[in-house]
């Protein structure tokens, strides 16, 4: 082989791994869920839809019909809190909100 064939074919080589290489750090599954918890504001009934289901907040409950359905983060204790980034909901909301506290998120489920 020539030496402008060794350059080619490594020329080749470095760009498939290149490729290769990148394309594994794209394609890489990350932390994300592909499912959001919500909890609706006024029964604290629970649900969970996949990303591509959510458009607006506060989503419509589907047994109900009322948008009421608020995302929530479930943490490892098992506590359920609103997203901070949805604290504005809460007015929207307004007195439906009955297991939401408005000052710290936490979601008090009724007994």
């Amino acid at each position: 082989m020539s030496a402008q064939r060794w350059k080619l074919a490594a020329a080749i080589g470095l760009f498939a791994f290149a490729t290769f290489a990148i394309a594994r750090i794209w394609l890489r599954p990350g932390p994300v869920s592909s499912r959001i918890n919500f909890i609706d504001a006024s029964t604290g009934e629970r649900f969970s839809f996949a990303r591509s289901e959510v458009v607006l907040v506060p989503m419509k409950n589907p047994r109900t019909a009322q948008e009421t359905l608020v995302p929530v983060d479930v943490r490892p204790d098992g506590t359920m809190v609103l997203i901070e980034h949805y604290r504005p909901v809460l007015e929207v909301l307004g007195d439906r909100n009955r297991v939401i506290d408005p000052e710290t998120l936490a979601i008090k489920l009724p007994r």
